[in-house]
């Protein structure tokens, strides 16, 4: 038996390898991964050369009218939005019309309270589902389809597999909380999926509101995060981080076509043993 085993495994675990490798890169967003891993080797990054895109441009300039005629000069705005949105795009639009810098944060730097500096355009998908808010001007919200936005993912090569290991529904519906439980008015701009929020007079109030909801689903709240009580109004279990949003059976049937086709052989082995 020991025997068998021994020749078995090695075998096996090439022949679940190799299927299992096969399969996945026939799919395009490991494809898309690829090249932006070839991309980074070649230039140095993995995206794409930045362009201007004039209808983003457009939606920049509605967006600085809309602050101008609230008599608002903006010192700290913040994009957020599901992957492929579009928020790097607004994000350096925004910042080269109105003076600001731009800064994407990283998902790291998101795991504790963000230090916000007085200047900035920042954007993250995990954005306003994490921090406190109170200093924003301004908070722009992009509202897509999870399905145009894990195209988009694919198509711009960065790093398509998080089309398949992000639940792009279950991130979008935490985000779509996050933005509501702000007070003020939703400015949006016309023919685009941008939302606006400008900061009330009296704030705010995302927090305070948060707790209202929780109260009124009857949810302990401590010692909670912010985006751990999101969770918990959304779906009844409080998670934060980014692994809350991993996709469980992201590459499932390729896994299990990678073990069919290694118990095939096992069989195909033992019988010649």
């Amino acid at each position: 038996m020991g025997y068998k085993v021994k020749n078995f495994m090695p075998e096996a675990t090439l022949t679940f390898a190799g299927v299992t490798a096969a399969a996945l890169l026939k799919k395009r967003t490991v494809q898309s991964l690829i090249r932006s891993q070839f991309r980074k080797l070649t230039t140095g990054s993995t995206e794409k050369q930045y362009r201007t895109v004039p209808e983003t441009e457009e939606h920049a300039r509605q967006i600085i009218n809309i602050l101008k005629s609230h008599n608002i000069t903006p010192k700290l705005i913040a994009i957020d939005g599901l992957p492929g949105s579009g928020k790097s795009t607004l994000g350096r639009s925004l910042a080269k019309n109105t003076g600001l810098k731009w800064r994407t944060l990283y998902w790291k730097e998101l795991r504790e309270r963000f230090i916000f500096r007085p200047g900035y355009v920042y954007e993250n998908i995990r954005l306003i589902r994490t921090q406190n808010l109170r200093f924003f001007d301004a908070i722009i919200y992009l509202s897509i389809d999870p399905l145009l936005t894990r195209q988009r993912i694919i198509d711009r090569d960065r790093n398509g597999t998080l089309a398949d290991t992000v639940d792009f529904k279950r991130m979008k519906k935490v985000g779509d909380l996050a933005f509501n439980m702000l007070n003020g008015e939703v400015i949006t701009i016309p023919h685009s999926p941008i939302s606006i929020k400008l900061k009330p007079q009296s704030g705010f109030h995302d927090h305070k509101n948060i707790l209202h909801a929780l109260k009124s689903h009857n949810i302990n709240t401590n010692p909670l995060s912010k985006e751990a009580k999101l969770q918990a109004i959304c779906f009844g279990k409080s998670e934060d981080g980014i692994l809350s949003y991993f996709n469980k059976t992201a590459y499932q049937d390729e896994i299990i076509k990678g073990m069919k086709a290694a118990i095939k052989r096992g069989i195909a082995i033992e019988k010649l043993l």
